[in-house]
């Protein structure tokens, strides 16, 4: 309300937003633009513009590092293999291939390891399963959007 109420929609009040020093005020602008487009109060083309030149706020990744006992993997390990070898293969293709449990599921629901894709980024066409027999590993291609790691 402070920086916001009682203004009109304008470029100036939107370079006014986008240079503010609470970033956060974008973040409540650009939810506002969004209301307004819900109740049809601004154009298609208005929102869209909006959207783009207003950047959401920053975020920034606290990584903290945790130290894994190698010894406690291995007995874990050990154990899902003697005792649940389904669980140690979601293990080891999480733990050796960084995939997610939610990916794991997604993969064994759709798996077609023949079937070709197009990676846009790249232009490249290829089998979702790629097999590097010299170099004793295989790749296959999740290609899941929604997160930070496709």
């Amino acid at each position: 309300m402070r920086y916001l109420e009682g203004k009109e929609l304008s470029e100036q009040l939107i370079d006014y937003v986008i240079n503010h020093e609470n970033k956060w005020l974008r973040n409540v602008f650009r939810h506002y633009t969004q209301y307004l487009y819900y109740k049809r109060m601004i154009s298609p083309e208005t929102f869209g513009w909006i959207m783009e030149v207003v950047p959401s706020r920053g975020y920034k990744m606290d990584v903290r590092p945790y130290q894994i006992n190698l010894e406690d993997v291995a007995k874990t390990m050990h154990f899902l293999m003697e005792k649940h070898r389904v669980y140690c293969t979601i293990y080891r293709l999480m733990l050796e291939g960084g995939l997610r449990l939610s990916h794991f599921l997604h993969v064994v629901a759709t798996f077609s390891p023949s079937e070709v894709v197009e990676i846009p980024e790249i232009r490249l066409e290829t089998p979702r399963l790629v097999c590097f027999q010299d170099k004793g590993f295989c790749r296959y291609y999740v290609g899941i959007r929604e997160s930070q790691k496709p």
